[in-house]
């Protein structure tokens, strides 16, 4: 596997972990008082700051690990880190628009500002799982 793969399937991996954390997490917290946005204010802080610091770790990590052997990214590799963009952009324009119809003719929930934050974190965050499930399926399949 090279570093980009390596990086793609690591990137998911934990991802998806972290995703799943949170979610936990959140559907835990009762809404509706004053301290449940205290708590899901430092959750979000948390998985914030564990992800950039866990992903930029990895990444520099395998980065190191990578040089030694001198690789260098050719076309092929920057065909696939599009592709994996754009179906990243495609998905979360999507799921943005998706939940901005919902708040102008869902019923009204409760806990609506809380709920439409975390759908929208989720949204951004399942973007990047697309990219990386991307990233990983064509490095496997290659580019036609």
């Amino acid at each position: 596997m090279t570093y980009r793969e390596k990086s793609a399937w690591g990137s998911l991996i934990f991802a998806l972990g972290l995703l799943s954390y949170y979610l936990t997490r959140v559907v835990q917290v009762p809404v509706g008082n004053e301290a449940a946005a205290e708590t899901m204010i430092a959750i979000f802080v948390s998985v914030t700051i564990i992800g950039i610091a866990v992903e930029t770790a990895g990444s520099l990590l395998l980065f190191w690990q990578e040089k030694r052997t001198g690789a260098v990214a050719g076309e092929r590799d920057r065909q696939i880190e599009a592709k994996g963009y754009r179906n990243a952009y495609v998905f979360c324009f999507g799921a943005v628009y998706v939940i901005l119809l919902f708040v102008l003719v869902g019923p009204t929930v409760s806990g609506a500002p809380f709920t439409v934050f975390h759908a929208l974190f989720s949204a951004l965050y399942l973007s990047h799982v697309v990219k990386c499930g991307t990233l990983v399926f064509y490095h496997r399949r290659g580019v036609k």
